[in-house]
Formats: structure tokens, C-alpha cells, sequence
């Protein structure tokens, strides 16, 4: 469990990747009829599915079946950028999961 890891609530494997990047590519793709930029009003202390959830309900955008495939794909695709800006806490707790794994 995710909650293993960075504690109680409905975290997602997603919340496990640097979340402000993960912010940054929903913003770029998901928009909405938002003024704001998802980017700049989420909260990282909590879940981040279910913020990106709450953010296209409240700006009338529906996410389709799949959607959170194609912002993995997306992520995927700028990760060698990404990887050179992941701070220690997001280190810390890959470093926690492979420990998981590997007991």
C-alpha cells in the first residue's frame, strides 16, 4: 500500500512520482474552462488523483476512461528531464518501496 509509505490517506501510486511535475503535465493537458493552472493550487500534502479529480469536476471537464494512462504516458515521456530534478524526499521514498520489495 501506498499509505505505507507516505502515510494515511487515499494516496496513489502517482503520488510517489515528484508531484509538481506530475502537476505541471495535467495542467498542460487538462485544463478545462479553468482560469487557474492546476499547477499552482494544488495542495502536495495531499492526494494528487484526487485533486486532479475535484479540479476537472468543479471546471466542467469530464476525464475520460484512461485518462490517467495518458498523463502516464505524457510523464513518461519528459522523465529524463524530470529525473535530474528529483528532490530528496521523493528519493527517500522510492528508497522506502524497493525496501518493501526487496524483505
Amino acid at each position: 500500500m501506498v499509505s505505507d509509505i507516505l502515510g494515511e490517506g487515499e494516496f496513489e501510486v502517482e503520488d510517489l512520482f515528484p508531484i509538481e511535475e506530475l502537476a505541471k503535465v495535467f495542467s498542460k493537458k487538462f485544463r478545462g474552462n479553468s482560469t487557474d493552472d492546476f499547477e499552482y493550487i494544488f495542495d502536495k500534502s495531499k492526494p494528487i488523483i484526487n485533486q486532479m479529480e475535484d479540479f476537472a469536476k468543479q471546471n466542467s471537464y469530464t476525464l475520460e476512461l484512461g485518462w490517467k494512462v495518458e498523463l502516464a504516458r505524457d510523464f513518461q515521456r519528459i522523465f529524463p528531464r524530470i529525473i535530474e530534478k528529483i528532490d530528496e524526499d521523493v528519493l527517500a521514498n522510492w528508497k522506502k518501496l524497493f525496501d518493501i520489495f526487496t524483505k
